[in-house]
């Protein structure tokens, strides 16, 4: 259900070179493959540490191979956080005025922003996050480590 429902996520104006997103179970990863367009490169940031499992679910689920997947950007893994990416929260939404969630998103939005610095995206490349929500995550972040996160 994730992947088809994923698959309706992007439209047909949605004509950015490069499509980022979360990565959990790799289904919303799938979707957006299966509905790109011949000339974009989907980008999934897993939140989990090691991507074998996941590459083999999004090549299962999903009928084409512009896309890649990092867990470069897992902080450690599934709900691990540590100072600098609190930080980037912080300073993420009091820039921008967009909460983001310490378990996927967060870890996505970081990834890009590094990426950039890094060249990793050709000059006047265009760009689309897709923020999954999640922020109900902060929740457990905050009881669990006596943060205050954004949950809304």
């Amino acid at each position: 259900m994730a992947v088809k429902g994923s698959s309706e996520i992007l439209l047909d104006e949605d004509i950015q070179d490069y499509i980022c997103v979360s990565v959990g179970t790799g289904g919303t990863m799938s979707g957006l493959i299966n509905s790109s367009k011949p000339f974009q490169k989907i980008i999934g940031f897993s939140s989990l540490k090691g991507t074998a499992d996941l590459e083999k679910n999004i090549k299962s689920w999903s009928k084409k191979g512009n896309w890649l997947l990092s867990d470069n950007y897992c902080f450690n893994g599934f709900a691990r956080v540590n100072d600098e990416l609190l930080k980037f929260i912080d300073n993420f939404y009091d820039k921008h005025n967009i909460p983001l969630d310490g378990i996927y998103t967060a870890k996505m939005f970081f990834g890009v922003k590094e990426k950039i610095k890094l060249g990793f995206f050709p000059k006047n490349s265009s760009i689309l996050l897709i923020h999954s929500g999640g922020l109900s995550g902060n929740l457990g972040l905050n009881q669990r480590f006596n943060l205050n996160l954004k949950i809304s």
